[in-house]
């Protein structure tokens, strides 16, 4: 077990999987550890970001090579990628989602509370037919360096915290549009999420009678493919049909070439505040076996104007 830090930086290595050149969630969350970095507060070892990607060093390997003190994963890692990093006896912390096991610290975001105060705020703007877009995985087994099942869990908890939202009130959901990860050919239309998702709209559709007038999408991603097939559906955002998702906060109003969706926003540089926060706790004590610790962080709304007051 790692023992105390008391006279030197610690050295922390950051695992994630992105690829040379992208930005992704944890961009920020990696920058946030080298600027401690720069203050010379901890010594911070990235993997993932350049030639030495995760795809050539598993985690473990990753470890053993680097000798680090501590350890923040941003990475979609698998539980059984984690007990690895865990049987080595080095503090370690997950950011951006909970262990299906539970197995180790982490900090994410409270997918429940988010959707709830969403629901609630358009609700508010007097949207009755809802409809929501979920995240479906049709391989439940992890996938280079990404666990599905975690897609799932954030996409079951946001559509429990919409429908919370609903209880005593006149919305409901016009009706849930599954949309398969990584691009998986469905097997109930043998074609790619897109196409799949086109022909399951028309038929919700049918059987309504009418369009939603809400859609709120998983995440900010299937946001953007809802935003395209809303406008084949010869519909307008959001004089039609308002669109609101979830997204983290960083890059959304600084791309003019970004689609302004009104979003629950996820603050990663919290998330990173607060992954450090439990982890040198665990360093100051020896790595100490104290019971596990889970964090939920809230949520803001951005208001890009996707989201119209239908009261008017």
């Amino acid at each position: 077990m790692a023992s105390a830090i008391t006279h030197r930086r610690p050295r922390i290595l950051i695992l994630h999987g992105m690829k040379p050149g992208r930005r992704s969630f944890s961009s920020p969350i990696v920058e946030w550890y080298e600027d401690l970095g720069h203050r010379g507060l901890i010594e911070p070892i990235v993997l993932g970001a350049s030639a030495a990607s995760m795809d050539n060093h598993p985690p473990m390997d990753a470890v053993n090579q680097t000798k680090p003190d501590g350890i923040v994963t941003a990475a979609l890692y698998s539980d059984e990628d984690l007990s690895g990093l865990l049987a080595l006896k080095v503090p370690l912390v997950v950011l951006d989602h909970e262990p299906l096991m539970k197995i180790a610290d982490s900090v994410g975001f409270d997918n429940v509370g988010s959707a709830r105060q969403l629901g609630q705020l358009i609700i508010e703007r007097g949207h009755k037919d809802i409809l929501y877009v979920s995240r479906v995985i049709t391989d439940p087994h992890p996938v280079a360096n990404a666990d599905p099942r975690i897609e799932a869990i954030a996409s079951q908890e946001r559509r429990g915290g919409l429908m919370t939202a609903m209880e005593g009130t006149s919305a409901t959901i016009w009706g849930m549009l599954p949309w398969h990860s990584y691009g998986a050919i469905t097997s109930s239309t043998g074609s790619d999420a897109k196409t799949d998702a086109r022909f399951r709209l028309k038929k919700l559709i049918a059987q309504a009678g009418r369009p939603p007038d809400c859609v709120v999408a998983v995440d900010f991603s299937v946001a953007e493919e809802m935003h395209a097939l809303i406008q084949e559906f010869g519909w307008r955002v959001p004089e039609d049909v308002s669109l609101a998702t979830f997204r983290l906060n960083p890059y959304v109003a600084d791309d003019p070439s970004t689609l302004k969706i009104s979003h629950m926003s996820m603050d990663y540089n919290l998330m990173a505040e607060a992954g450090w926060q439990m982890l040198s706790a665990r360093l100051k004590k020896g790595g100490s076996t104290a019971p596990i610790h889970t964090q939920r962080l809230s949520t803001i709304w951005l208001d890009f104007g996707s989201v119209i007051d239908r009261r008017k």
